[in-house]
């Protein structure tokens, strides 16, 4: 799948970063669009607010703030770019784009399910290499392979329509002999600090407000 979006869907812009024709599909952004429902909250505890010695706080909550804006065209109606931040100092902002395959669209982008999927195995492999420093494991290339299964049921605009996410498999591959439980400690550590994976197997608690004019509905 190709990561750059061809330069003739967006023949009014220049967004930089521009490689064999076409403009990347991410791209880091020093000055993020702002959100006009609710303000950013800062990081409940800074790195450098933690005693001498202790490299993670005890709780640590980190708000990841996402705008997504419709950017339709005459070759994709369903094309679409996000902002995303987290208030963690040392991470940057992104403007990512997203299409949905060829079906009314341009394809011009993976699509939601595909970040979706992408970004559950990045978090359970970054946790998965954490645990292994932090337990002092060498593991050599670590692998995830993961598959997510996600079911639509009825049609859209229908009562009673609604989609699931029915299955994630994952398997992850370690190509170093370890003792199994040292493989065990780090798979357990790893899989549950991975915020993604926590979230899909547990109830995670949610909440939709609509704003019409600038305004919440109520």
């Amino acid at each position: 799948m190709s990561f750059y979006v061809s330069q003739e869907y967006f023949p009014k812009f220049d967004y930089g970063y521009i490689k064999e024709g076409g403009n990347k599909i991410v791209t880091r952004v020093e000055s993020p669009e702002q959100p006009e429902t609710y303000e950013l909250t800062p990081i409940l505890k800074a790195p450098d607010s933690l005693p001498e010695g202790k490299k993670y706080p005890d709780r640590m909550v980190a708000e990841v703030s996402t705008i997504v804006d419709e950017m339709p065209n005459e070759n994709s109606k369903y094309l679409k770019k996000g902002t995303v931040s987290i208030n963690v100092p040392g991470y940057s902002s992104w403007e990512v784009w997203s299409d949905e395959g060829n079906i009314g669209a341009g394809e011009q982008g993976p699509c939601p399910l595909d970040y979706l999927t992408l970004g559950t195995a990045f978090c359970l492999q970054i946790h998965l290499r954490l645990a292994a420093e932090a337990l002092k494991l060498y593991t050599g290339n670590m692998k995830v392979e993961l598959r997510s299964y996600y079911g639509q049921y009825g049609d859209f605009g229908e009562k009673g329509t609604f989609g699931t996410t029915e299955n994630i498999k994952t398997h992850i591959l370690i190509n170093i002999d370890l003792p199994k439980k040292d493989l065990l400690r780090i798979i357990e550590s790893g899989q549950n600090n991975c915020y993604a994976g926590e979230g899909f197997q547990h109830t995670t608690p949610t909440e939709t407000k609509i704003f019409i004019n600038g305004r919440e509905m109520k």
